[in-house]
């Protein structure tokens, strides 16, 4: 009897031990089949860059987002320029100090009031850095003055940008680039991004001129349209300015952005089949520029005023305020910028996270930048060697970052609820929205990727994240100094993005 137990015991051993070997071996066969896995997936990865045979730098990094483990990196420590992509770090910043819901705020004042209520003698327009602020929301301000039953105001126009500095572009900003709309100046007081915005399209006859719509409609500037409608030939529709002055080939305020009576001529052709063309020109003063639209909105709404535009503080004492506009929340205002690339939105949140940082002091770039890099540091934990950072845009040639930085961060907003929600959604989806919209609009990356572009001469680059069945990954592709035009380079991020897969 002992003995058959005996041989029981033995057996059921064996067949545990037989189990367990099994199962060793099961583990030893998947352990090596990840091994494999991942040796192919960098034997694809290093290969997608190596073939590329693109003259430039590159620097990648992809992680898991479920184990924390990096995929892949190359160059990932090295700093690049990140163009728009920049904007990833302002944006969750803003997320951080000042909230998904805030509200930038926009103020009317008066020195006083008639008994009767139908004069006012002097009108402020404070500005708090509102980079949605629009011409819409400027005739909705003079509407309720209107319903408030002020009929005149006596005095002057006052526009008050002290809010910010008037430093009104970036340490690093291209000068070449300052009068185009991109590159519209920064201040406290904004109206359209400031920057006017032209649309030519065909007109209803043949030699007929282009039909010619500008925003705001406003006698600021003036348009002399001597283009013509053809039947046949090429496009050559094209915006001129009046000719800049220049002081031994240096630029000078015309440069700059459009001033008052600035004179736009619409030259060349345009066929009856062709697209509108756009173009946009960067304001140079905003706050005579808002000045001067909110004296002629007051004028179509017969309050008389026949004052001059000027610009300063709004006085303490004695003021009264009569009307608060506020803009839409900030995750509305980020969705804006990340989606479609918004420069002038963004660098008005490095200015705002700097006058929230340092109350007393007017919001500039370097206030800005250095609550961006306290954010960063301290809460993204980025090592400062890292990133080197001037603006918010990216505009600036000196702003630079790793790509092992900005992974660092898409880690960070993947796991914080506070702010990561709103920061992800304002991502473009490939071949769905803005940026992206036209990229990548078929499988396998067709909608598996929300990521912010970054694009300048010589510059390119796509740091998001990328969803596959089992896992999702936070990358950066950064590439600079590169002689090839976008598309190639644009080739060399989606391939590396389609070996993850």
């Amino acid at each position: 009897m002992a003995d058959f137990f005996k041989q029981k015991r033995q057996k059921l051993m064996t067949r545990k031990i037989i189990k367990l070997s099994n199962l060793v071996l099961l583990l030893l066969f998947l352990l090596t089949l990840s091994c494999q896995t991942f040796a192919s997936k960098n034997y694809r990865l290093n290969h997608s860059i190596n073939s590329s045979e693109l003259n430039a730098n590159i620097g990648v990094k992809i992680v898991s987002l479920t184990n924390n483990k990096t995929i892949f990196a190359h160059n990932s420590k090295r700093l690049f320029m990140p163009a728009s992509a920049l904007k990833l770090f302002t944006t969750a910043a803003a997320l951080h100090y000042l909230g998904p819901s805030f509200r930038f705020k926009s103020e009317i004042y008066t020195s006083s009031v008639s008994e009767d209520g139908k004069d006012l003698k002097n009108i402020y327009l404070k500005g708090y850095g509102d980079p949605s602020f629009s011409e819409n929301d400027l005739s909705q301000i003079v509407a309720r003055l209107s319903q408030m039953g002020v009929q005149k105001i006596t005095g002057n126009i006052v526009v008050d940008s002290s809010y910010f500095d008037n430093m009104p572009w970036g340490k690093g900003w291209m000068w070449d680039d300052l009068i185009h709309g991109y590159s519209a100046p920064i201040s406290a007081v904004n109206l359209n991004n400031n920057r006017i915005v032209l649309r030519a399209t065909p007109g209803f006859f043949i030699k007929s001129g282009a039909k010619i719509a500008f925003w705001p409609n406003s006698q600021y500037f003036t348009i002399k349209n001597s283009s013509q409608t053809v039947a046949m030939g090429e496009n050559s529709l094209k915006f001129v300015l009046n000719e800049p002055k220049k002081v031994a080939d240096w630029p000078v305020a015309d440069f700059l952005g459009l001033k008052k009576s600035t004179s736009i001529e619409v030259l060349g052709n345009i066929l009856p089949s062709s697209a509108a063309k756009y173009k946009s020109y960067a304001v140079f003063d905003s706050s005579y520029f808002v000045g001067f639209l909110l004296k002629e909105k007051l004028q179509q709404a017969n309050i008389k005023f026949d004052g001059d535009i000027k610009k300063a503080a709004t006085p303490k004492k004695p003021a009264t305020l009569l009307i608060k506009h506020e803009s839409k929340p900030l995750y509305e205002i980020i969705n804006n910028i990340n989606k479609y690339s918004n420069n002038h939105a963004t660098d008005c949140l490095v200015k705002a996270i700097g006058a929230y940082l340092n109350p007393n002091e007017p919001g500039s770039f370097a206030g800005g930048a250095a609550g961006i890099i306290k954010f960063l540091g301290e809460q993204v934990i980025i090592p400062k060697e890292e990133i080197n950072i001037f603006d918010g845009s990216g505009a600036s040639r000196y702003s630079l970052v790793s790509a092992n930085s900005l992974v660092k961060l898409l880690q960070y907003v993947h796991n914080n609820f506070e702010i990561g929600p709103e920061f992800i959604a304002s991502l473009p989806i490939a071949g769905v929205d803005g940026s992206l919209s036209e990229r990548m609009t078929e499988e396998p990356l067709y909608k598996r990727i929300r990521a912010k572009t970054g694009t300048m001469t010589s510059v390119s680059t796509l740091a998001g994240f990328l969803t596959t069945k089992n896992d999702t990954y936070a990358f950066a592709i950064l590439i600079n100094n590169s002689t090839n035009n976008q598309k190639q380079l644009y080739v060399l991020q989606e391939k590396i993005l389609t070996s993850i897969l």
